[in-house]
């Protein structure tokens, strides 16, 4: 059986934007299938259809650090080829991170240096349409270099889609809101919000497959907050902060993403500096995690890495040596063998259909 990945690039000269790969599920080929001419497409997400993928973009016109911008295109399901549907505008500057919701009904992007997340109804056709709500955020923390002012790093959905929470590296929270899919908009919720450790950052999340556990990764202290979550109020409750980082280790701290395995044994986050791939256990009871090791990415900056939903393989992207490298998981301890490399340029972003 094989399946399509996409790797999402940053505007360099030597990128083509998207690519497209096919890969085998059993035996981990992997073949090139095309490209698609794309500027700025450092952040990507798939429709739940898995007939729309959604990117980051420029807007032609724009003055360069103004208006950026999101684009849809419609996925082949035989191919892999990708066919523009639309690209709409942001009021400022472009997001820097861009996800759909659980059933495709909006689409948030996260705007790292203006200071705001922005929603996006989904048209019938898989498209978007203009923006249809903006969170705008105040606030500093005491790093002052990476603090100065509110940084939302990332929006992401509970499974049951209820609620939104929106990491804040700026301030050190994560909001809490409520998903609202007839209006498309984010409502705050009763909850409000968490403040993470002064200093530390949230960057990214992500959310256990039961439902009841949320990790959070810190980047700027490089350490995952866990939670207690409970889906009828989107409250969160951390219960523990654990290193991403090996004890010894005392030079850059600067974690990048976090993904659970879709069984929801095992916690993977990955550190830039350290150039590694942390890999945890998961107490199926409370959620905890165990250090288990660090897994090399054979490259420089690991900013993003994927899981395959079948739980088989996982991609680390190398932005600054433009390599990928492919990782068969281990179902029983977790652990990561490589098995493959590819040359992409400047890859900011790996997404599975």
């Amino acid at each position: 059986m094989k399946t399509f990945v996409y790797f999402g690039t940053k505007p360099v000269a030597h990128s083509k934007g998207l690519y497209c790969y096919s890969l085998d599920l059993e035996s981990g080929e992997m073949e090139l299938v095309g490209t698609t001419a794309a500027e700025n497409c450092a952040f990507l997400s798939v429709h739940p259809s898995k007939r729309v993928l959604y990117t980051l973009a420029n807007v032609k016109g724009a003055e360069k650090g103004q208006n950026g911008g999101l684009s849809a295109y419609r996925i082949d399901l035989e191919t892999g080829a990708l066919s523009h549907i639309n690209t709409v505008s942001c009021p400022t500057v472009s997001p820097s991170h861009v996800q759909v919701d659980r059933i495709g009904a909006n689409v948030f992007g996260a705007n790292y240096n203006s200071s705001y997340a922005i929603t996006y109804p989904v048209r019938a056709d898989g498209g978007l349409g203009e923006y249809s709500d903006i969170q705008k955020y105040e606030g500093s923390g005491p790093n002052e270099k990476r603090q100065e002012c509110s940084h939302p790093h990332s929006v992401f959905t509970s499974p049951d889609n209820r609620f939104a929470l929106v990491s804040d590296l700026g301030t050190d929270t994560v909001h809490v809101y409520e998903n609202d899919i007839l209006n498309h908009k984010l409502v705050p919720s009763a909850f409000g919000h968490i403040k993470t450790a002064p200093g530390a950052g949230p960057r990214h999340l992500a959310f256990h497959p039961s439902g009841r556990f949320v990790y959070v990764l810190n980047e700027m202290a490089s350490t995952l907050g866990v939670y207690d979550y409970d889906s009828s109020t989107g409250a969160l409750r951390e219960t523990q902060v654990i290193d991403t980082l090996p004890a010894d280790y005392d030079e850059i701290r600067w974690a990048a993403e976090v993904l659970v395995s879709p069984d929801g044994r095992f916690v993977y986050s990955s550190n830039r500096g350290h150039e590694s791939i942390a890999i945890f256990s998961v107490d199926p009871a409370t959620g905890k995690l165990t250090a288990i090791g660090h897994e090399p990415t054979r490259g420089v900056q690991p900013r993003n890495f994927n899981i395959d939903p079948t739980g088989r393989w996982l991609i680390a992207a190398n932005m600054d040596s433009d390599n990928c490298e492919l990782f068969r998981i281990d179902p029983v301890s977790g652990k990561l063998t490589h098995t493959r490399s590819l040359e992409i340029p400047a890859c900011a972003r790996v997404a599975f259909l």
